[in-house]
């Protein structure tokens, strides 16, 4: 990868995936910090969407 974003976020994307496949062990989310916020506060300035 080139960017650092980008490879952060496919770690985050591989983290995922093996905490989901690890016996014994729920993950309640999305495993988004930021979208599971927005689900009970999608008022605030964070969760707002903008387009172009």
């Amino acid at each position: 990868y080139d960017n650092e974003w980008g490879y952060s976020q496919r770690v985050v994307d591989l983290a995922h995936l093996v905490a989901s496949k690890w016996p014994g062990l729920f993950i309640d989310g999305s495993g988004d910090p930021l979208e599971d916020y927005c689900k009970t506060n999608a008022a605030d300035e964070e969760c707002k969407v903008y387009e172009a």
